[in-house]
C-alpha cells in the first residue's frame, strides 16, 4: 500500500488535505500582508504630500514676509536717502538715540608694544640660533 495513491474514490488522504489547507492558510496570509503594506505604502505616501504641502506653503509665507519687509526698506530707503539728520525712529515719531562721538584718529596716548619676543629687532627669525650654535662650537 502507497502513501503516493489516493484513497478510492478520489478523496485527499488525510495528510494531503492538511497540507492543502495549510497552502490556503498561508495564502490568505501573504494577501493579508500585502493589502497591509499596501495600505502603509498609502499612508506614508499621504502623509509625505501633506508633508511637502506644509513646507510649500510655510516657503510661500516666508518669501512673502521677506517680499513684504524689502519692499517696506526700499521705500523707506527711497523716502528718506539717509539725509538731512533724520532717522528711521524719527520718521515713526519717536526720538531717536544720541549718537556716539567718532573716536579720534590717529588715536592720543602711547602706542601699545607688542609682547617681548626674545631676539633684536631688525633680526631674522632663526638667525639668534644659528649664532648661538656658531659660538657654542
Amino acid at each position: 500500500s502507497s502513501s503516493a495513491v489516493p484513497a478510492a474514490g478520489g478523496a485527499d488522504t488525510p495528510r494531503a488535505e492538511q497540507r492543502r489547507r495549510r497552502a490556503e492558510e498561508l495564502a490568505d496570509e501573504m494577501r493579508r500582508l500585502n493589502r497591509e503594506a499596501d495600505l502603509e505604502c498609502e499612508r506614508l505616501a499621504a502623509e509625505e504630500a501633506a508633508r511637502r504641502r506644509r513646507l510649500a506653503a510655510e516657503s510661500e509665507a516666508w518669501r512673502d514676509s521677506l517680499s513684504s519687509a524689502t519692499e517696506a526698506l526700499r521705500s523707506n530707503v527711497a523716502s528718506n536717502p539717509f539725509g538731512a539728520g533724520a532717522t528711521s525712529s524719527s520718521s515713526r515719531g519717536g526720538s531717536a538715540p544720541p549718537r556716539t562721538p567718532p573716536l579720534p584718529w590717529p588715536p592720543s596716548g602711547p602706542r601699545p608694544q607688542p609682547p617681548f619676543s626674545g631676539r633684536r629687532a631688525g633680526t631674522p627669525v632663526g638667525a639668534s640660533v644659528a649664532a648661538g650654535a656658531a659660538a657654542a662650537a
